[in-house]
């Protein structure tokens, strides 16, 4: 209670405390008429992402609870899209394929207890998907039409982590061993 202010806008963190946002992307469609009755369309979109904060999430003078977050990331998608007409545009059809792909990391450093414990997890992620589609309607009289479509899509997601303990507080102090260590884990 002694670190309890009163005042919901004041504390006696001390620590690091900070937000950064960098943060774009964009979309272009463009579209190319190859003859009267057929198309070919592209919608193409990247993103890029950059965030990173640290917190005194004790909200005390000491370094009991102070936490680091950074995260990156970009992605990539392009589909083409192929629009025609047939039969006195009785018959309309989109053949497409689509492609996507994601790549991140992030990392998170968290200190506890004036830095006796200090905890690093790195993280990183890779998403590729690709994809088949088409779809056709068929007008057969002004009152009824037809529409068959389909898509399959292949996606492949990656998640690599690895969580560290830096000063090996609890390996010394509580009888836990790295994985690589010969010695036994107690229980």
């Amino acid at each position: 209670s002694q670190y309890v202010t009163g005042n919901i806008d004041t504390s006696y963190a001390n620590g690091i405390n900070f937000v950064h946002v960098t943060n774009y992307g964009g979309a272009l469609t463009t579209e190319v008429a190859l003859t009267d009755a057929l198309t070919l369309r592209s919608i193409t979109g990247y993103r890029d992402l950059y965030f990173a904060n640290g917190d005194d999430n004790d909200g005390s003078p000491l370094q009991f609870y102070e936490s680091t977050y950074s995260m990156w990331q970009h992605q990539i998608s392009e589909e083409l899209q192929l629009l025609g007409k047939t039969f006195d545009n009785r018959l309309t059809y989109l053949l497409g394929g689509y492609y996507f792909d994601e790549n991140g990391e992030d990392n998170q450093d968290v200190i506890f207890a004036q830095g006796l414990q200090q905890i690093n997890v790195d993280t990183n992620i890779n998403t590729r998907t690709e994809a088949g589609f088409a779809r056709g309607s068929f007008q057969a009289t002004n009152q009824l039409s037809f529409t068959l479509g389909g898509r399959i899509t292949y996606e492949q997601k990656k998640l690599a982590s690895d969580s560290r303990e830096l000063n090996g507080f609890l390996y010394r102090n509580f009888g836990c061993y790295p994985g690589e260590s010969p010695a036994p884990v107690p229980g």
